[in-house]
C-alpha cells in the first residue's frame, strides 16, 4: 500500500499553463484515461471509494505507445485542502482469450458486475504529464468538468506520517506556476460529477 498525497485546482488557460510546465518540469507523455467507478453496498467498508477500473493509453516523444489497465481501490482523506490517499492498485495483464486485442477493462468490467457491483460513474481524462523531483504533475482535461491541474507525490505508507514536507512542496509549487489558492479544488471529481448529474 503506499500513500499519495495530492492537491488539484482548475485551470483558466490551459495552453500557457501547458507552455510554462515545460519550462519548469520534465515533459514525460500525453495521455488518455478511461475510468469506470464500481460500487457495492455490501463492500463499502472494504471499497468506501468504490473500484476504479483505468484504460490508459501512453504517447512518449519518441512517439512510443503503451496501454494498460489498472485496478484501483482507496481510501480518501482531506487534510487542509490536500488529499491524503491510502491507495492500492494492480496492473492487469491482458487477457489470453483475445489475442492481438486488448479488451482486459472489459473483461474485468464483466466480472465485476457478475460478483454483484454496479457502475456508478465514469470518467474521461486527457492531458499531458510531466515530472519535477517526487512530484508527478498532470494537466488535463475532465470531461465534462473543464481543466484541472494535479499534483501528487507518492510514498510508502506510514500510519504515524503527516507529509507535511510533502504538503509544503506541493503549495510550493502552486505558487510558483501563478495558481491561486481559490482556485484549489478540495471536492473530488466523482462529487463534482454527481453535481452536474453524471
Amino acid at each position: 500500500m503506499v500513500t499519495e498525497i495530492e492537491i488539484k485546482a482548475h485551470v483558466k488557460e490551459p495552453a500557457a499553463l501547458k507552455q510554462l510546465l515545460h519550462e519548469k518540469a520534465e515533459f514525460g507523455y500525453s495521455f488518455e484515461k478511461s475510468d469506470t467507478y464500481y460500487y457495492m453496498d455490501a463492500a463499502v467498508d472494504y471499497f468506501p471509494s468504490g473500484i476504479r477500473l483505468r484504460k490508459e493509453a501512453r504517447r512518449f516523444p519518441d512517439r512510443n505507445e503503451k496501454c494498460e489497465t489498472f485496478l484501483t481501490f482507496k481510501r480518501k482523506e482531506l487534510k487542509s485542502n490536500i488529499e491524503v490517499n491510502k491507495e492500492t492498485e494492480f496492473i492487469i495483464q491482458p487477457s489470453f482469450m483475445h489475442p492481438g486485442k486488448d479488451e482486459t477493462a472489459e473483461d474485468f468490467g464483466n466480472l465485476l458486475l457478475a460478483a454483484g457491483f454496479q457502475i456508478k460513474t465514469r470518467k474521461q481524462k486527457n492531458g499531458w504529464a510531466f515530472h519535477r523531483d517526487r512530484m508527478k504533475i498532470e494537466l488535463l482535461e475532465v470531461i465534462p468538468l473543464g481543466w484541472f491541474l494535479e499534483l501528487e507525490i507518492v510514498k510508502e505508507h506510514d500510519e504515524e506520517a503527516n507529509y507535511q514536507n510533502e504538503k509544503q512542496l506541493l503549495l510550493d509549487f502552486i505558487s510558483e506556476i501563478g495558481i491561486n489558492a481559490e482556485d484549489i479544488e478540495t471536492r473530488f471529481y466523482s462529487e463534482l460529477l454527481a453535481l452536474m448529474g453524471e
